[in-house]
């Protein structure tokens, strides 16, 4: 955009006045003293300076689309009156400000039709060679003053294009500068509401993240049970481990003391059968043993008795004996 203002006032110098303009290119005073003998001498022959504008105009490639226009012979030749009157103002008055309004005018509609300015420069161009050609005519061999004057033509020729080139760069600028403006506006609205979204979208995430931080913690919280218990997992599988490895053990010395049982049970069985013998055995002896028993007690009761009376005699003897003895 920078470069754009420098391209701008390179091409219009500024806001500078028509005197300035024209001060510029008459340094010597020969524009106001010539001027208004051009004008003198090219009185009746405007006509011939406008057509002369207006016939190479229209042959350039950048002005076909007017060529429609310039088939209307009513309209072309209210437009040969304006041009005839410009050429006039031009050089009666050429510090005017008619002029340059005009000069001015006729760049903008230019410019309106998207014909570019340089061929306004060429048609002009054509005008001012058979404005020098009219004076030619009417000076004669005088060709001092045909210098003299061409050199006038030449010079305001240079004013022209100067005004037109400066007022059309003037307005691009203007124009620009509003441009400028307007998206400056917009760009300050637009960061505005970038900042008011991001420091919004900043506070959400800002909440985000302070929830993330609190399920983070939480989570950490829950790893560390998880890992715990994990753990407490692991000692319980490792003892389980063990205890089955022990019960693995355990069952196998059960299956082999199973194994012992039965084979001592087949046995005992065999022994049961031979005992169930002998304690019948023993039964018809315990039987036998009981009569002898109680012979036994009775011979014993027999001989107890047997005693008792002994005894009773042995007393009876004693006492008797006794007696005696005395």
């Amino acid at each position: 955009m920078a470069r754009d203002d420098k391209n701008t006032r390179r091409w219009n110098d500024g806001a500078r006045s028509v005197s300035e303009h024209l001060r510029e290119y008459d340094w010597d005073g020969a524009i106001a003293a010539g001027a208004p003998e051009v004008a003198t001498l090219i009185a009746d022959r405007h006509d011939e300076i406008a057509r002369a504008f207006w016939d190479h105009y229209l042959t350039l490639t950048s002005t076909q689309r007017l060529r429609d226009w310039a088939s209307n012979r009513r309209e072309f030749e209210a437009q040969l009156e304006s041009s005839m009157l410009y050429a006039r103002i031009k050089y009666e008055s050429p510090y005017g400000e008619e002029w340059v309004s005009m000069a001015f005018e006729h760049a903008e509609r230019t410019d309106r039709a998207h014909i570019p300015l340089t061929a306004t420069f060429a048609g002009l161009a054509c005008a001012h060679s058979k404005t020098i050609e009219i004076l030619a005519d009417k000076i004669g061999g005088d060709t001092a003053r045909l210098g003299r004057l061409s050199d006038v033509v030449q010079r305001l020729s240079m004013v022209e294009a100067d005004l037109m080139a400066t007022h059309l760069g003037a307005r691009d600028q203007a124009e620009a500068g509003a441009e400028r403006h307007e998206r400056s506006v917009q760009f300050q609205a637009s960061i505005a509401e970038s900042i008011q979204s991001a420091t919004e979208a900043g506070n959400r995430i800002r909440v985000q993240a302070q929830g993330a931080s609190s399920s983070a913690r939480g989570m950490l919280g829950k790893a560390s049970e998880v890992a715990a218990a994990a753990e407490q997992s692991a000692v319980a599988m490792r003892e389980a481990a063990q205890t089955a490895a022990g019960l693995i053990r355990a069952i196998e010395d059960a299956r082999l003391e199973v194994e012992a049982a039965a084979e001592i049970a087949t046995r005992a069985s065999g022994q049961a059968g031979a005992a169930v013998g002998t304690s019948e055995a023993l039964s018809d002896h315990a039987k036998s043993i009981e009569s002898i028993l109680g012979l036994i007690r009775d011979i014993a009761g027999q001989t107890k008795d047997r005693f008792d009376r002994l005894g009773v005699v042995a007393e009876r003897f004693a006492g008797a004996n006794g007696g005696a003895c005395l």
